[in-house]
């Protein structure tokens, strides 16, 4: 398992390094290759402003799963030549558990939670919060449990520093869980008048219903899924009209 496990993280961090870079591939079958290469560098420069450190949040679950594979195959090494277990099972445990699973879940509901509702979340800064809280935390808890001999010997004010480290890393998880829930309320309940718009282009051959809600006679409205043409500009009869169109609908 332990074994697999590496596997799969080297060719998820492998797939990671390509990101950011336009394929060689796409960039020649655009018709204007820098054009493209800077259309997609914008991309993904408004991601990282709109998100934050989600990147970030991923290496680093995928950091830690890496670390439990290789304690994994370490612990079974050992037990195959006759001897214990190398590494204590409950530092593997949290190492996958909190630092693989539960950052990678941090990485992902801010991004995927806004896609689904169409809302916003509170703050990237709050993803930057829970890249820092949750690494704290799985750092304390499966380094103090790895270096338990040697900090249960050492005594601060009558408490052994395995109990200090071991005691912050709940409060810290405690806070990443928080941190998490606060940055992902609006994105599950968006306020009505958080509507997102975006321009987009319709053919010409669409055909527009007067709008009920508009105030002006110019403002026509047709429907399209679940998103509301509410206002048109520059019709043409060859290249349609560019429309904004409100995702909220």
């Amino acid at each position: 398992m332990g074994i697999v496990l590496l596997i799969f993280i080297d060719v998820f961090m492998r797939m990671m390094r390509m990101r950011g870079k336009l394929p060689k591939r796409v960039a020649q079958l655009a018709p204007s290759p820098g054009v493209a290469t800077d259309a997609y560098q914008k991309h993904m420069s408004a991601e990282r402003s709109a998100y934050g450190p989600s990147v970030a949040l991923v290496a680093s679950a995928c950091l830690w799963a890496m670390f439990g594979g290789v304690m994994l195959v370490v612990d079974g090494m050992t037990m195959l030549i006759g001897l214990g277990p190398f590494f204590v099972i409950d530092a593997l445990r949290h190492s996958l558990a909190i630092g693989f699973i539960a950052l990678l879940i941090c990485s992902i509901a801010p991004r995927m939670i806004p896609g689904f509702s169409g809302g916003k979340i509170a703050s990237p800064g709050l993803v930057c919060a829970t890249l820092w809280l949750g690494n704290t935390a799985v750092l304390l808890r499966v380094g103090s449990l790895l270096l338990a001999p040697a900090s249960a010997i050492a005594i601060f004010a009558g408490v052994s520093l395995y109990s200090i480290l071991f005691g912050l890393s709940g409060p810290l998880g405690l806070a990443l869980a928080i941190c998490l829930t606060i940055n992902l309320l609006p994105a599950l309940w968006p306020l009505p008048h958080a509507a997102s718009y975006y321009v987009a282009a319709m053919p010409p051959h669409v055909r527009y219903k007067q709008c009920t809600r508009c105030n002006l006679h110019s403002d026509d409205v047709v429907s399209l899924d679940r998103a509301e043409i509410i206002r048109y500009t520059n019709y043409t009869p060859t290249r349609g009209v560019w429309v904004i169109l409100n995702t909220k609908m």
